[in-house]
């Protein structure tokens, strides 16, 4: 609701110059980043037993995407990578996953 509310009311007062882009500042400008750099600073105190930096961020939500499910291809536009093999870097072997059936199935287990 709230990327539509701003795609629909706020991006239409703020896109003053006919950007392209989709995320844009009070100052009618492409957002570049540096907001959100600001936003995990603000709030980095709150996680001191994690590394938490935007690129963190990107990573973690891109591999529980996978992890969830969710279509290569669809993650793969969603992360704006040109290759889906760079989209499938991001997928995890599922060790955890592995170790508990070779438990539940193996004859020592």
């Amino acid at each position: 609701m709230l990327i539509n509310k701003y795609l629909n009311e706020e991006r239409l007062t703020l896109n003053r110059s006919s950007s392209r882009k989709l995320i844009l500042t009070r100052r009618y400008q492409a957002e570049r980043g540096c907001g959100v750099h600001d936003v995990v600073k603000a709030y980095k105190h709150l996680f001191q037993d994690r590394t938490l930096t935007p690129l963190a961020i990107r990573q973690s939500v891109i591999a529980n995407l996978l992890k969830a499910g969710k279509d290569v291809r669809a993650v793969q536009v969603f992360a704006g990578h040109n290759s889906p093999m760079t989209t499938e870097r991001y997928q995890q072997t599922g060790i955890e996953e592995l170790t508990a059936a070779v438990l539940k199935f193996h004859p020592l287990g």
